[in-house]
């Protein structure tokens, strides 16, 4: 771990540690502003030791600035304010270890995760380790330990919230599964879908009901979305999923299927593990809508054009279902000045309804979203070609599945007129009468 180490003499206690840095100001005021009485009566006593994890003033000005009347309420800033600190204990850096747990003052979860370059608490990394206090050790953090967590284990924050009524249903039918989760002897991470992503559960064999289940497990390990900022693979209880981080999001896949992504950047700290909602369920037909699908798959060019062109709710509309023939990034950096509408060449390539490559036949025309236009998408040899008005493309990236539809990459963007093409055959007489 990678950390500033402050050297201090321990003649201070941790009330005039934080008054007296600079770096801690915004807290000090913080507390001063709605607690006047907090510093004395907490940090100030001699007896017990005491560990805080103090944000910084990045950390703090943050906190203020997206929640402008929680600062103004005194009950909540002293509740957030005794969620940094951890009473009888003076925990040093180097005794921080991952998967290791602590309770505040707040009686609220904090989770610990060390890394080679880095050690975390919750969300928050640690940016300056072991300030030493008469009463205690200070480690600055770079955000604020909200106190979302309760005193509960990650099956009970399941079950009894309505918000996971979808996935309690899973977890009734699964008696091994539910006890785990509710068993504080097992750390875990659960990414639970919420109740819009999930369906019933009726049709699905007991063997399937694990399947989904353990796929949305990992066990043994307790992961914040600080963990997934890296992206790469997780191991779950069933298999491995990957994940990805793009526009302040983070996204989880199974292999071979589509993204979900992590509805709230924060997890829900729980007495043995964290929980995190997410908008699909990993292994079935759910999750992110084409648009969000479009930047996952690297498809930024096409993407950001949709944006623009104001087309990207029709596409985010899980009521519809489409099929998109999606331009390469380099289809689009060799396309310039277009003779028509953005917006026309955009809609030419989106047809209704999902269709994989398995469900085209040898030759078919199909309408597209611009009125009155078709494209033709053809099928031999196990390619497939895509042809407008004399263009045609390739099909180089097949079958990507969004919750609303499918995308399939092509080489070329469908634009115009196609460009002359002259057969040798046809300039054999233009030459022999140059010749002449």
């Amino acid at each position: 771990m990678s950390v500033v180490l402050c050297a201090r003499g321990q003649a201070n206690n941790l009330a005039d540690l934080i008054t007296s840095n600079p770096n801690l100001s915004e807290l000090a005021s913080l507390i001063n502003q709605n607690n006047s009485d907090l510093l004395q009566i907490t940090l100030q006593l001699q007896t017990p030791s005491m560990t805080v994890f103090a944000p910084n003033n990045q950390a703090i000005l943050h906190f203020k600035r997206a929640n402008p009347a929680g600062v103004e309420n005194a009950t909540l800033v002293r509740n957030i304010i005794l969620n940094h600190v951890l009473i009888n204990q003076t925990v040093k850096s180097s005794v921080i270890a991952s998967n290791m747990r602590a309770l505040s003052a707040l009686n609220r979860p904090l989770w610990f995760v060390k890394t080679a370059d880095r050690a975390t608490v919750n969300e928050a990394k640690i940016v300056a380790a072991d300030m030493m206090a008469s009463n205690g050790i200070i480690h600055m953090i770079d955000g604020v330990l909200f106190p979302l967590g309760e005193t509960i284990t990650v099956g009970q924050a399941v079950m009894d919230n309505p918000e996971f009524s979808g996935l309690k249903a899973f977890v009734d039918l699964a008696p091994e599964i539910k006890n785990m989760l509710v068993n504080q002897s097992h750390m875990v991470t659960v990414f639970a879908p919420v109740n819009e992503a999930l369906p019933s559960p009726d049709g699905f064999s007991s063997t399937e009901i694990d399947a989904v289940l353990k796929r949305h497990i990992v066990v043994n390990n307790v992961l914040f979305a600080n963990y997934f900022s890296r992206g790469g693979r997780i191991g779950t209880y069933h298999g491995d999923i990957m994940t990805k981080y793009m526009s302040d999001n983070v996204y989880l896949k199974n292999s071979g299927d589509l993204w979900s992504r992590v509805v709230s950047s924060a997890g829900i700290p729980i007495l043995n593990g964290v929980v995190h909602r997410i908008n699909g369920v990993l292994g079935l037909t759910t999750g992110v809508n084409l648009v969000e699908a479009l930047g996952l798959n690297g498809l930024t060019q096409l993407k950001g054009k949709v944006t623009n062109e104001k087309l990207d709710s029709a596409l985010m509309d899980k009521s519809q279902n489409y099929t998109i023939f999606a331009p390469s990034n380099s289809a689009f950096e060799k396309f310039t000045s277009p003779s028509e509408p953005l917006s026309t060449i955009l809609k030419r390539h989106v047809i209704k309804g999902a269709v994989m490559s398995s469900d085209l036949k040898a030759a078919q025309t199909v309408q597209t979203l611009n009125s009155g236009e078709t494209i033709t998408v053809t099928k031999t040899h196990g390619k497939v070609y895509v042809e407008y008005n004399g263009i045609q493309g390739t099909v180089i990236s097949a079958d990507k599945k969004a919750s609303n539809g499918v995308i399939h990459f092509i080489d070329i963007v469908l634009s115009g007129a196609a460009p002359l093409r002259l057969s040798v055959f046809l300039l054999m007489p233009l030459l022999a009468i140059l010749m002449l």
